[in-house]
């Protein structure tokens, strides 16, 4: 698991990790919260399928779990958005936020959304196994008090920025 940090460097009392796994076609993604202070508002746990989950837009203006997927040497990518009420969606950028606003699509599928109250595991599958990718791996973290935090790997930029194209990493 590696450390997710917020964009301001805050001193919150709280932690993210996060992991991708590739095998053949299929991404495993998985995102835990280190929260003892109960800091977050989170739900207790819950399993969801492809079948039951919704697809909605805007899971980022809340607790969101994040991960953005670029097919190597390429300009295009794919943003994919996780929410523990639960809900997902998935985003096609032909180039850096273009188009706006941004174009859902279903290259990618959902296969499975679970949370154990400190862990959130996602399956994906659809990925070209011959194709190389770079990820990017974020979050939207909202305290109960309503501050919130902009978590990633790695921060490009002056301002938080899961788009930029420094914030990516060889998967």
């Amino acid at each position: 698991m590696k450390a997710l940090n917020s964009f301001n460097n805050s001193t919150a009392d709280f932690k993210l990790e996060a992991d991708a796994t590739r095998t053949g076609e299929t991404l495993n993604l998985v995102y835990k919260i280190l929260d003892a202070k109960n800091l977050l508002n989170l739900p207790t746990s819950f399993t969801s399928d492809a079948s039951t989950t919704p697809r909605v837009d805007g899971l980022w203006n809340d607790t969101c779990f994040e991960m953005f997927l670029r097919p190597k040497g390429q300009k295009s990518y794919y943003e994919f958005n996780f929410s523990l009420t639960p809900a997902w969606n998935e985003y096609f950028f032909e180039s850096y936020r273009l188009p706006q606003p941004p174009k859902q699509c279903q290259d990618i599928s959902l296969k499975k959304i679970q949370w154990s109250g400190d862990l959130l595991e996602v399956e994906l599958h659809g990925l070209k196994p011959e194709e190389k990718f770079e990820i990017s791996l974020t979050a939207v973290l909202k305290e109960k008090s309503g501050a919130i935090h902009y978590m990633a790997l790695k921060h490009a930029g002056h301002e938080p920025d899961f788009h930029h194209v420094d914030s990516f990493i060889a998967l």
